[in-house]
């Protein structure tokens, strides 16, 4: 968890900017980064889940999903950050993004309570590569279809401006510093970024023996603080359901123990710490609000509650259901992406209302 969040902070890596850019520049370099990253993950979880027997994961697709990453999208365009950019930019110090972070945690809260009403809709389908064509031509068709999204970027891009700027985004810190100061307190490349997070997404199935996930940490740290106000979250039945989420046995089983006993929660704790670590090493650990508009302030608490919600009735952010789905060859997480795209486009309309700059 320290190096995820260590290294998201180096490399400034997120997914927000990025589709923002290419939705209203048509500049590809971040969005070809992420690919590149997605890539990464796909070859490292694939391969182990061949050979070490380690953990991938395949969701059906149905409403839920589709419904919460579009809502998922357009929240992190309104807060300006993702789930993985949530955490780490907290963790770095930005007071904004802490009080999305809260609301994160408040709308995943609320989402857990409603989720068994969604995850009853019906599955138009699931599908995995790994089990219909087997890991390699998993990793080769996987690899494929983020090229092609590639190509379709630099087309985009050369269409709209004449030429490419470059592949990928220039390295912001091309000094004659030494290497280990670079790494410590210099700002990576977006590329460094997206090959080291592609490999420590592997790297989290091996020590914790399941996938890397965000939002059910944040959603756990919510339901004990409820639990600790003396909210008896078991009581709450989804909306045209008599199921509890926290009724369920291994749901109250994961609010029954301690914080550090589940595997995403500690993770998020780690990535908060390696965030604020290379923030501090830089000197820019610096929480403020003094210059953030009301307006700003809202569309961060809005961006949180949809993201929370979202996420948690999808299975996920962008992180477990996105780049885990994708990585693990499975159709949840592409059909998880076309709709937080679509929801960024929303996203990127809504800004102004805000007074936020696309």
């Amino acid at each position: 968890g320290v190096f995820l969040g260590f290294a998201l902070y180096r490399a400034a890596f997120g997914f927000t900017a990025p589709w923002r850019r290419f939705i209203t520049e048509r500049r590809g370099a971040g969005f070809r980064a992420t690919l590149v990253m997605l890539g990464t993950a796909a070859v490292a979880m694939i391969l182990l889940g061949a050979v070490g027997g380690y953990a991938t994961t395949t969701h059906g697709v149905g409403p839920s999903l589709l419904i919460g990453a579009f809502i998922f999208g357009l929240g992190m365009q309104l807060a300006g950050c993702c789930g993985s950019g949530t955490a780490y930019v907290a963790g770095g110090g930005s007071a904004r993004i802490m009080i999305a972070l809260v609301f994160f945690i408040v709308g995943s809260v609320w989402g857990s309570v409603d989720a068994p009403a969604w995850w009853g809709l019906p599955i138009y389908a699931r599908f995995s590569l790994v089990e219909v064509a087997g890991p390699w031509l998993a990793i080769g068709a996987s690899l494929l279809g983020l090229a092609a999204l590639g190509a379709l970027s630099w087309w985009l891009e050369k269409r709209r401006h004449g030429r490419v700027d470059g592949v990928f985004p220039a390295v912001p810190d091309a000094t004659d510093r030494p290497v280990w100061r670079r790494a410590l307190t210099g700002r990576w490349s977006a590329l460094t970024g997206a090959l080291v997070l592609g490999l420590l997404t592997g790297l989290v199935v091996v020590v914790s023996l399941q996938p890397w996930g965000i939002t059910f940490g944040f959603t756990l740290y919510g339901a004990k603080i409820a639990t600790a106000l003396g909210i008896d979250l078991a009581a709450f039945s989804a909306p045209f359901s008599n199921t509890s989420f926290w009724g369920q046995g291994w749901a109250q089983g994961a609010l029954d123990q301690p914080i550090w006993a589940n595997n995403a929660a500690t993770t998020t704790i780690g990535l908060f710490l390696g965030a604020a670590l290379a923030a501090g090493l830089s000197g820019k650990w610096n929480p403020r609000l003094k210059g953030v508009g009301a307006l700003t302030i809202l569309a961060a608490v809005l961006g949180g509650l949809l993201m929370g919600y979202g996420a948690r009735i999808s299975t996920g952010c962008n992180i477990g259901a996105m780049v885990v789905g994708i990585a693990s060859g499975s159709l949840h997480g592409w059909a998880w992406m076309g709709l937080a795209f679509l929801g960024s486009i929303a996203g990127v309309f809504a800004r102004p209302l805000f007074r936020l700059a696309n």
